[in-house]
C-alpha cells in the first residue's frame, strides 16, 4: 500500500485550526479481509467508524514519527513481541514492520496473501494457532486452579510448616 505524503503535513496544520474536522480515512471495507461478510458487518458496526478527526490523524502521524525513531535505535524489545502481517495487508504497508524482522525479542510473522484482518480471513485458525502457540512458548506458566505456576513459585516466600512454631 502506498500512501499520498500531503496527510501528514496537513493534519500538522490543520489540527492547530480545525482540530475537530471529520475526514474520511479511505479505507474501503472490503480490503480488509477476502471475506466478504466481514465488510458487511464493518458497514453495520456503528463502533467501526470510517472516519477521523483532524486532531486524531495529526496525533498518530506524531506518535508513528516517535515510534520509528525509537524502534530504528533498538536492538532488542523491552519484552517479547509478537508482530503478524499480511503480505497482501493494502492498509499497512508490510515494509512498516520490516524494522522488527532483525530485532531481538521480538517474532514477526507475515501471512502469505492474507490482508490486514488476518484473524477474520479463512485461514484465521492457523493464524491464531500459530499466536497461540506463540504465547504459550514464551510467556510464564500462569497460576492454575491445581498449582502455583512456576512464576508464583519463584517469588512467593516459603510456606511456613504447619506444625512449625509461630515466631
Amino acid at each position: 500500500a502506498t500512501r499520498p505524503g500531503w496527510p501528514r503535513p496537513m493534519a500538522r496544520l490543520l489540527t492547530g485550526v480545525v482540530p475537530k474536522l471529520q475526514l474520511a480515512n479511505r479505507v474501503p471495507d472490503a480490503v480488509r479481509s477476502h471475506d466478504a461478510a466481514v465488510s458487511e458487518k464493518v458497514k453495520a458496526d456503528p463502533l467501526c467508524g470510517s472516519t477521523s478527526t483532524v486532531r486524531t490523524g495529526a496525533e498518530a502521524f506524531k506518535e508513528q514519527d516517535r515510534l520509528r525513531e525509537m524502534l530504528a535505535g533498538l536492538e532488542s524489545m523491552p519484552v517479547p513481541t509478537y508482530i503478524l502481517h499480511g503480505s497482501a495487508d493494502p492498509i499497512v504497508p508490510l515494509r512498516a514492520t520490516d524494522v522488527f524482522e532483525d530485532k531481538g525479542n521480538a517474532t514477526r510473522r507475515v501471512h502469505e496473501g492474507l490482508r490486514h484482518e488476518q484473524h477474520h480471513e479463512a485461514e484465521h485458525e492457523e493464524v491464531l494457532a500459530e499466536l497461540v502457540a506463540w504465547l504459550r512458548e514464551t510467556l510464564p506458566t500462569p497460576v492454575t486452579p491445581t498449582g502455583p505456576s512456576r512464576v508464583a513459585a519463584a517469588v512467593s516466600p516459603p510456606r511456613k510448616n504447619a506444625a512449625s512454631p509461630i515466631s
